[in-house]
């Protein structure tokens, strides 16, 4: 792989530099005998004290959020269990800037939107890591008790996170063994007859820690007749080699099975051709043949070795396998219903994906009184391939017999049925390098990585890119922490223009400044962050009718460039027993260049200018109450025919938990949407609507010894 001459000068430049400090603080180590603290991932709480919140999403670098020059904010299990959420969708919805799931609770993926972009599989990593992140479908659905934390990084990150995150990504951390002995049962019974089973426990030598996790789950779903068992279980081990040297193994295996459709709360409009023709609920072919598997298997390894306290060793690499199997029937609109007989088509669907990934870098952190800095260089290395087939044909049933069985009915269509497949690999390497230093109450940071991404695709052979971010954080006060940064990213397309050339990759840059106030002695944590997001080269198909009706992609093209600019604002405080979290946040989102000149000044699907979420909390004793307030302003919806002119009008959601603490044991209640507020979470070109959750509660009980 050929190196990129400006990052061969920055790594030299980075380790002359990181020489020459050296000198001067070994000098001072020799005279203090003072050691290096060590650095290490550690646990984190939402209302801890306000240096305990540290990341290393914004740079590998773990650091203290304050000293990150970006917006990122972590949600801890504590906060999920608080919560009772359910999948990532609940959990994030009060964050700022994150707009939930547009499939409304997606059943095995998380469709969100973050500042203009939906995300896809490349926004999502795993301890760290990008898993699945060039085709293929949303995979990445782990089960929520299984994660420490989740956190968000908002704007582009392909310096450190690779090919795609255009917008920001998520990082799901799973659980890891801790250096103490505890374990813990929890039962949940909910709506939708809900029935959990949790466990999490840990035991440690001191040397050597080793957890167990699993869950067990199982509810009913939207479509009649259809069920969902979740089943996940996720060893882990950790195991210290003298004092110098940590090795971390994490294993999961989480398995869906969906008896019936997996499809999402639905409702169809006027315009829809179906309207009031059948339930929206009709599981189509009756109970016996619909239905979903999705099985993960990952191995997440990591490796950590101080040399001295100067220099360290850090490797981490993970192995990911999925098959996601499926039996579905769908009701295409665009076929008009006669004589009371409807077209349906059944599908066949099997995709396999598997994944591999390795990073490591060598780091040197130096100390010279109030001043620090840290070097590093390092090599990563992700592998994905993708198969998938899928198997279709058309059957005419009548409206009465919709939900009547039909194996051997739908069995026979598919023998003559049309088969589609396609099988996919990537390969990506990147070659990067970082500095972080601390001048007295200047923060700076910087990296550069140079990437090579090849593929099976016959018109994308080799992509070469080279992305970078600075930023600087200044200590106005030891309170009072303002900041800039800069960032770029790129992800490869796979379409094809309308000469048959494939069309160049997305690019992503961002400006941002902000504001961060954290008193001494006080509960306040607040925020202001102000951006500029511009993203070139975005994808969009140019359609084509068949006979039947149907519109389908005839080629892609390249929208210019869609620019997002926006403010996030962020508030806690602690009134009395009161706590506070306030988070508010503007956003515009539109296309600001492109060769369709009435396309310019059209808005982003799924892009609200506004949202609001409030959450307030109050202890009695040993009972904690708490309310929470989600608002989504009015937001244009995805439609290429009049670009994105659809538009959903704000809604506003209320839910409310309540716990009560013994010693030993917690029982708490949650209710979603309290007030059964119906409201839509996008609409579709054909007349549908996915349907937001409405109103339903989870009772917990926790034991913990």
């Amino acid at each position: 792989m050929r190196i990129n001459k400006k990052l061969r000068c920055i790594v030299l430049l980075a380790l002359a530099s990181g020489i020459a400090f050296g000198v001067s603080a070994q000098d001072s180590a020799k005279n203090k005998q003072k050691d290096i603290p060590d650095y290490q991932l550690g646990t984190f709480y939402v209302y801890g004290d306000r240096y305990k919140n540290k990341s290393a999403l914004g740079g590998k670098l773990e650091k203290e959020i304050k000293y990150i020059p970006a917006s990122v904010n972590i949600v801890t299990s504590k906060e999920i269990k608080k919560t009772a959420s359910d999948n990532l969708a609940e959990a994030l919805k009060y964050e700022t800037g994150i707009i939930g799931d547009w499939k409304s609770n997606s059943t095995v993926g998380y469709f969100a939107n973050i500042r203009g972009e939906t995300l896809d599989n490349s926004n999502f990593l795993t301890d760290g890591m990008k898993t699945f992140g060039y085709v293929g479908q949303q995979v990445m659905s782990e089960n929520v008790y299984g994660l420490e934390k989740a956190e968000i990084l908002r704007g582009p990150s392909s310096t450190f996170n690779g090919a795609g995150s255009v917008s920001g990504v998520i990082n799901m951390e799973l659980k890891a063994p801790k250096n103490e002995n505890f374990s813990e049962v929890e039962v949940k019974f909910g709506s939708n007859k809900q029935k959990v089973l949790n466990f999490d426990t840990n035991t440690t030598d001191g040397d050597k820690s080793v957890r167990l996790v699993g869950s067990f789950e199982k509810k009913d779903l939207f479509a009649n007749n259809s069920d969902i068992t979740r089943t996940y279980i996720a060893p882990s081990v950790k195991k210290k080699i003298g004092d110098k040297t940590d090795v971390t193994v994490k294993v999961f295996y989480q398995k869906d099975h969906v008896n019936g459709s997996a499809l999402q709360p639905m409702e169809k409009f006027k315009s829809n051709a179906h309207f009031e023709k059948y339930s929206d609920k009709t599981l189509f072919g009756g109970k016996g043949w619909q239905k979903q598997d999705v099985k993960q298997v990952g191995l997440n390894v990591s490796f950590n070795h101080k040399f001295d306290n100067m220099w360290s060793f850090h490797q981490k690499g993970f192995i990911r396998d999925i098959k996601n199997f499926s039996k579905d029937i769908m009701a295409p609109s665009v076929f008009p219903i006669n004589n009371d007989e409807m077209r349906l088509m059944p599908r066949v669907n099997d995709y396999k994906g598997r994944s591999y990934g390795l990073d490591q870098y060598i780091k040197r952190h130096e100390e010279n009184g109030k001043n620090s800095r840290d070097t590093f260089v390092g090599l990563d290395w992700h592998y994905e391939n993708v198969d998938w087939k899928q198997k279709r044909n058309f059957m005419t049933r009548k409206l009465s017999d919709l939900e009547k069985p039909a194996i051997n009915e739908i069995e026979n269509a598919l023998k003559n049925g049309q088969l589609m497949s396609g099988n996919y690999w990537g390969r990506e390497w990147g070659l990067y390098a970082s500095h972080n230093e601390k001048r007295g109450k200047w923060n700076f940071s910087g990296g550069m990585r140079r990437a090579l991404f090849v593929s099976s695709d016959d018109n994308l052979k080799e992509i070469y890119a080279t992305t970078g971010q600075l930023g600087v954080v200044y200590e106005l006060t030891d309170e009072v922490l303002p900041y800039a940064h800069w960032n770029n990213s790129f992800k490869p397309v796979y379409f094809l223009d309308k000469d048959k050339n494939i069309l160049p990759p997305t690019t992503g840059r961002e400006f941002e400044i902000g504001l961060r106030y954290l008193p001494k002695n006080s509960n306040v944590k607040a925020s202001i962050a102000i951006y500029d997001l511009r993203k070139q080269n975005v994808p969009d198909p140019v359609n084509k009718i068949l006979p039947n009706g149907w519109a389908i992609p005839d080629y892609y093209r390249s929208i210019g460039e869609v620019a997002s600019k926006g403010v996030d604002v962020s508030w806690e405080n602690k009134y009395g027993d009161v706590k506070v979290k306030a988070n508010y946040s503007y956003l515009d989102s539109k296309v600001t260049k492109s060769a369709t000149a009435d396309e310019v000044g059209k808005p982003s699907a799924n892009s609200p200018r506004q949202s609001l979420s409030l959450r307030a909390e109050k202890t009695f004793g040993d009972i904690m109450a708490g309310v929470g307030i989600h608002y989504i302003g009015e937001r244009n919806q995805f439609n290429r025919q009049n670009h994105n002119s659809t538009k959903l009008g704000g809604v506003t959601v209320f839910d409310a938990y309540v716990s009560k603490e013994n010693k030993n044991s917690s029982l708490s209640l949650a209710v979603k949407n309290i007030l059964n507020r119906k409201y839509y979470t996008s609409v579709t070109s054909d007349g549908d609507a996915f349907v937001g959750s409405g109103r339903t509660f989870v009772l917990s009980y926790n034991y913990r010894i």
